[in-house]
């Protein structure tokens, strides 16, 4: 470890279009001391020499080190971000997807001199979430939050957190100390895709000071990536689901101590209809099982629209679109 240094981690795949501006608003930060690991997960497309030359082109004296790899196989968004972390020198952590980009210059900044005055592990700030070209939707953090969840019981933030669905902790908004991973573990590698929601509750439940601060910390490019795709049975989003069912699955008794045996039933039937529906995206002429399908989850579907209001147009227009023969 090098002290004062801030690491860097992009993950990026398939994300060669997106992928330059993601570098671009790390080289404009102007914290003293950065590593940047470029972690590419197995495109076959993906050009190291073209990104090694224009980091080397665009980079400031504030960059002292940068590594680029690509693996093969791929291996999973979780074990590559773990990867990743195991290669990074930095006292301080920030981790990026390689199609988001960082809204300010000063972002890492703000971010560790938070750190350097307040104890804790870790900082979490907002997120700006965009559409596709960057064009600013809505702005997701605990300040945003009718009741902010933070001034609750750790149980009411644990209820919150999963409910939700809100990212108030995802990974990119945070910068960590390395001493967060030394404590606390690497990323659950029981999954392929899904990080963000395993650690949150890792932090939740091993009562971990949280430390937020009102700042945007990240942009988020929406419906590019595979769990922002607006289509909600996308067969691209299958491993993601499964994912999602599985981490349900894990998590079965502790989720029904904490959200209630209802709430715990109700997601993990969510979690299942959703990557059944994925499953039959790929048959032909699936359309009765899939109307048969989702009478059976009536319940759980009614029962998230509840949480979620803006899901009923999400899901209405994806079930269309599927019985259509639209993926």
């Amino acid at each position: 470890m090098k002290n004062g240094l801030l690491t860097c981690i992009v993950l990026t795949y398939r994300n060669g279009e997106f992928l330059f501006e993601t570098i671009d608003s790390i080289l404009m930060q102007d914290y003293p001391h950065i590593e940047l690991i470029v972690a590419e997960d197995g495109a076959s497309d993906f050009n190291a020499e073209t990104i090694k030359k224009y980091i080397e082109k665009n980079k400031k004296e504030n960059l002292e080190n940068f590594v680029i790899y690509s693996n093969s196989p791929n291996l999973g968004t979780v074990k590559n971000v773990n990867k990743a972390l195991r290669t990074s020198q930095g006292e301080y952590v920030k981790i990026i997807a390689g199609d988001d980009a960082y809204p300010d210059s000063d972002t890492f900044s703000k971010q560790v001199a938070y750190l350097q005055y307040n104890e804790g592990l870790f900082v979490a700030g907002d997120t700006i979430s965009c559409d596709d070209k960057m064009n600013e939707r809505y702005r997701v953090g605990f300040s945003y939050c009718k009741n902010n969840p933070l001034n609750g019981s750790r149980k009411k933030l644990y209820r919150y957190l999963v409910l939700k669905e809100l990212g108030l902790l995802a990974t990119q908004v945070c910068c960590f100390r390395r001493a967060f991973f030394e404590q606390l573990g690497y990323y659950d590698e029981r999954y392929i895709l899904l990080e963000d929601m395993p650690m949150e509750k890792r932090i939740v439940l091993s009562n971990t000071r949280i430390n937020y601060f009102q700042h945007p910390a990240v942009m988020h490019r929406g419906d590019v990536g595979t769990s922002t795709s607006s289509e909600a049975f996308d067969s691209r989003k299958y491993k993601y689901y499964l994912d999602l069912f599985h981490e349900a699955e894990n998590n079965y008794v502790v989720d029904s101590g904490v959200l209630g045996a209802f709430p715990a039933y109700m997601r993990k039937r969510l979690c299942k209809y959703r990557l059944d529906m994925c499953k039959l995206n790929e048959r032909e002429n699936s359309k009765k099982q899939k109307i048969v399908l989702t009478l059976k989850n009536v319940f759980p579907l009614l029962w998230h629209i509840s949480k979620h209001k803006k899901s009923l147009t999400t899901y209405g227009k994806s079930f269309l679109s599927t019985l259509s023969g639209r993926k």
